[in-house]
């Protein structure tokens, strides 16, 4: 018996030609960015530190600032683990937070070959910028 000519072709694994064809791309509508709010509260105790390299994780963040009173310490994540580059410190107050900017004025902090930037994070309460930065599940 002939085949029929106008069947769909089909592949080794039984998938039509036409489901095979990618369908065009259709960009995502980006989100909608939040604006920093640069009349927020200045934090008295936590301090932001971007430029991490991706392997650093919140106990080698911890370690890196070992010789100050810092009492916890987190690298934020993307949902599948891997490091955004930046992080948070919480440190016992605010002489000591003042210690650290002041250290690192007069020298930068490198971290395999990294400047790290450190600057004091913001108490923006509205956004949960506290959360984001020490979420509820965190314990130091």
């Amino acid at each position: 018996a002939a085949e029929n000519s106008t069947a769909p072709a089909t592949g080794a694994s039984g998938n039509t030609d036409a489901a095979q064809q990618s369908k065009p791309y259709a960009p995502r509508t980006p989100r909608e960015k939040k604006p920093l709010n640069p009349d927020a509260p200045q934090s008295k105790t936590t301090l932001f530190v971007a430029n991490l390299p991706f392997k650093v994780d919140s106990d080698a963040l911890k370690k890196i600032f070992g010789e100050y009173k810092v009492v916890k310490a987190n690298v934020v994540r993307l949902r599948n683990g891997r490091s955004k580059g930046f992080g948070f410190i919480e440190v016992a107050d605010e002489a000591e937070q003042a210690k650290i900017l002041k250290d690192l004025e007069e020298a930068s902090l490198q971290v395999d070959g990294r400047d790290l930037s450190v600057r004091v994070a913001l108490d923006n309460h509205d956004s949960g910028a506290e959360t984001a930065a020490f979420p509820a599940s965190f314990s130091a």
